[in-house]
């Protein structure tokens, strides 16, 4: 049994080892993009050309009263649907609706879906994101010496 044992945790340890070489930095100029033009976690501040996914601002929603069960509230609750697609307008969108979904409304005609207006509000705490900055940025000599001194914390 004893043995079973040491040689699955050393082929988990095999496998989990391959992928060490996988982890890379980002160019200095990539990086400085995280100030201009991407957001503090990398996606793309700038919205599509269509106007339909707005550009990211930063700006979280206004926080809302907690619901009975705790969770919090929904900050766009009063919206209302810009626009729906149903079986009568499928072709207007299909070219943005997946085969599943045109399947559903072929099926069933009262299938619908209601389409509301497109938030960015992703956003994360001041430490999440000082972390993301220090993590694409290219790796220092103390970085890599420390990344070479890891070991698992039973090892320790």
């Amino acid at each position: 049994m004893k043995t079973k044992f040491k040689v699955l945790s050393l082929s988990l340890v095999a496998v989990f080892s391959i992928g060490q070489g996988a982890w890379a930095a980002v160019s200095a100029d990539e990086a400085a993009k995280l100030k201009s033009s991407l957001t503090p976690l990398g996606a793309e501040k700038a919205g599509n050309k269509d106007g339909s996914i707005p550009a990211w601002d930063g700006v979280p929603p206004q926080p809302v009263a907690k619901t009975s069960s705790g969770f919090p509230g929904d900050p766009f609750a009063n919206e209302k649907p810009k626009f729906q697609i149903n079986a009568k307008n499928a072709a207007q969108y299909a070219d943005r609706l997946s085969d599943g979904v045109l399947a559903l409304m072929k099926k069933y005609p009262t299938f619908q879906l209601n389409v509301y207006p497109t938030h960015r509000t992703a956003g994360a705490p001041a430490p999440c994101r000082a972390h993301q900055k220090r993590s694409r940025c290219p790796p220092s000599k103390a970085g890599a010496d420390r990344v070479a001194r890891w070991r698992p914390r039973a090892a320790r």
